[in-house]
């Protein structure tokens, strides 16, 4: 009985001098000894200043102002850690059982410098010092952990600021006016944290739920659900985050900006100036790790644009690598073109936009891209089922164009779009067959002049800051056969049987007139967008045709002559091209979108007497209306052809006027050139 009397006795004792010690000790000499203790066990030194207050019963409270950490010993020298004021309320019955019930844990105004440096090391590491050269005990390398109980109630930080800085990947940045509460109703419940920061200028709003703190010191992982909402940026993420064995994330995501290009601007990585990139969203199940971002079964969308695939995204380059494999409704390319910000005086007279066309986005990112399009759109040209492997490197664009299904034809080719020196070179390699004329050419060009399925052949080369520029450097060889088609406002077997009425005033073109033919082909040799050909071929039932010319694309210009035959022959496609029959030179000459058309006098008296031949024959022209004798004409000979030219030229001064000339009198200089007078 006495010895437990004795040992009430000492309990007593004990419990009151754990009650007095706020009384006994002053309260400089408490802090005086945490100072020291935080330097044996860290090597960091802690200064404490202002009012400091410490009580250990009922509960351990402790109040300070001023409070500073510094860095490690081995890093920089630098500050850590400070704060206004830090105030601390913990239970102290249940901590005497081995578990931490924290009441109260307020940190007001606190500055936090987190650093990684040169060589890798964090100064929010907290292993002890190694003053004996013997590497500090990795607490995981004894096993778990065991916490025990742990309650959190009220942890708050109050308008604290965060800076980070990694000295190895250049990296910096900083959050201020946090404003975080978090709980932990038990060890083995979830953390709950919730709040907002301001990050480059733009309120955050975070909350998230992490799963059992336990878990995640014995596995190294734990569940994690996180919002995210800003003005630039709404993710929302729910999976497994690792923290303890290097960061990591894996799980369902959901993200959604209206603006790339604002985001990336906002988070300090701004893209090259250039249209498109805005409205952008995505859900998958990503996979994060080191420099990478994995997206399997994504539904992407950007600008109007959906794509459905697997991507993956490394970060750690000069600049973004995108690899994905992709099925996408749509390619817009019309959203990546600069437009027009004056389009009148921008204007070319010739038709084409001089307005600078603006490829920077291709700087933006490094791709390898396997994408399967329903549809590609680029101006008014509209592209079908197609696929296509695309690679951009260091603002060079690539694409293997595998399969196009183009205005019901296939074709296949090459092009390469380099914008590496600022200004666009484009080369392509092209092959098609099938594809109906009229409205291919019509949406590329404004060019309605022939209808019918079309083969096509390119090689084609192109340097220029605008589509002017292309289109006046443009060098290569072109081959094209249409068959079965027509030309579109002009009927040439109509034109020859009218040709008594229609030489003096040459041909109109009408929107109701079509010349059909079997087959129609050219070839071309561009030099500076001028294409000439010698070899324009048409097989007709009524019509054969062969011709030369040039088609100026800078100033979409035509200047061709032709020579159609009339045939009796409704034979077209395998029909002789020579067959006998009536033929007379045609110019065809003027801006390709409404060119004048009429025949070619000089041509038609190269032969005075097979001239007269053809004009008695097809436009019952009487030549003594013209003040001729037909044996003055059939003599042959020079007289021949002075006799003819006096009464052409004088029947064509009194009727023909310059205004209905091509050019103010171009077809009368073309009669008198050919008649060798003046």
């Amino acid at each position: 009985m006495r010895a437990l009397r004795y040992l009430l006795i000492l309990i007593v004792i004990l419990v009151l001098a754990v009650v007095a010690i706020p009384f006994v000790v002053p309260p400089d000499v408490i802090a005086d000894q945490v100072v020291k203790l935080t330097k044996e066990k860290t090597g960091r030194d802690l200064s404490l200043g202002g009012d400091i207050s410490f009580s250990f019963y009922p509960n351990i409270a402790v109040s300070m102002q001023d409070v500073s950490l510094s860095n490690p010993p081995d890093m920089p020298k630098g500050i850590m850690l400070t704060t206004g004021k830090l105030r601390l309320n913990l239970q102290l019955m249940p901590l005497l059982r081995g578990n931490i019930q924290v009441k109260t844990f307020e940190l007001v105004n606190p500055r936090v410098n987190l650093l990684t440096d040169v060589n890798g090391k964090s100064n929010w590491d907290f292993g002890a010092p190694s003053d004996d050269g013997d590497t500090p005990t990795d607490p995981s390398a004894s096993g778990d952990t065991d916490i025990g109980a742990l309650s959190l109630d009220d942890i708050r930080i109050v308008d604290g600021i965060v800076r980070y800085l990694d000295e190895t990947a250049g990296t910096a940045f900083e959050a201020s006016q946090m404003n975080v509460a978090l709980s932990l109703p038990d060890i083995g419940g979830d953390l709950n944290l919730s709040g907002s920061l301001v990050w480059q200028g733009e309120k955050v709003e975070i909350a998230t739920t992490l799963g059992s703190i336990r878990k995640l010191n014995t596995d190294k992982q734990a569940n994690i659900k996180l919002k995210l909402a800003s003005t630039h940026l709404t993710s929302s993420f729910d999976g497994i985050i690792t923290l303890l064995n290097g960061f990591g994330l894996g799980g369902a995501i959901d993200v959604k900006t209206p603006s790339l290009r604002n985001l990336a601007a906002w988070a300090g990585n701004p893209l090259a100036p250039g249209q498109g990139l805005n409205d952008f969203s995505a859900a998958a199940t990503v996979k994060i790790g080191a420099g990478e971002i994995t997206l399997k079964d994504a539904k992407i969308g950007l600008d109007g644009m959906r794509a459905q695939g697997n991507m993956t995204i490394q970060t750690t380059g000069v600049r973004p690598l995108i690899t994905a494999s992709l099925g996408v409704d749509q390619i817009d390319l019309n959203k990546y073109i600069a437009e027009s910000a004056g389009k009148s005086s921008k204007a070319s007279q010739s038709g084409w936009s001089e307005e600078p066309m603006n490829f920077s986005g291709l700087k933006a990112v490094d791709a390898d891209l396997r994408m399967a399009a329903s549809r590609i759109l680029y101006k008014k040209v509209t592209v079908n089922n197609s696929e296509l492997a695309v690679t951009i490197k260091d603002g060079q664009l690539n694409a293997n164009l595998d399969k196009l299904s183009l205005y019901n034809g296939l074709a296949r080719g090459t092009l390469t779009l380099d914008d590496k020196a600022g200004t666009p070179t484009i080369v392509t390699k092209f092959a098609s067959q099938g594809i109906s004329a009229l409205p291919l050419l019509r949406d590329f060009a404004g060019f309605e002049w022939i209808e019918g399925t079309s083969k096509l052949t390119a090689i084609l080369r192109a340097t220029g800051a605008s589509q002017k520029q292309l289109v006046q450097n443009l060098n290569g060889d072109i081959q094209v056969l249409f068959e079965d088609g027509a030309l579109r406002g002009i009927n040439i077997a109509q034109m020859m049987r009218g040709l008594g009425t229609n030489i003096l005033s040459g041909w109109s073109r009408s929107e109701a007139q079509k010349t059909d033919f079997a087959s129609l082909s050219a070839s071309y040799k561009v030099t500076n967008g001028v294409a000439v050909n010698s070899d324009l071929k048409m097989l007709g039932p009524l019509v054969r045709l062969t011709g030369a010319g040039v088609v100026q694309m800078p100033n979409q210009w035509l200047d061709y002559t032709v020579d159609p035959k009339l045939v009796a022959s409704l034979k077209g496609q395998g029909g002789a091209a020579d067959l006998a029959g009536f033929n007379v030179p045609i110019k065809i000459k003027g801006p390709w979108s409404k060119p004048k058309i009429y025949p070619d006098i000089a041509g038609i008296l190269d032969n005075p007497a097979e001239a007269l031949k053809q004009l008695k024959g097809i436009g019952n022209i009487d030549p003594g209306k013209l003040g001729l004798k037909t044996d003055q004409i059939l003599g042959g000979g020079t007289e021949a052809v002075e006799n003819l030219g006096d009464g052409l030229q004088k029947t064509l001064k009194d009727v023909l006027k310059p205004s209905d000339t091509d050019d103010g009198g171009g077809l009368l200089d073309n009669v008198l050139q050919g008649l060798g007078t003046d």
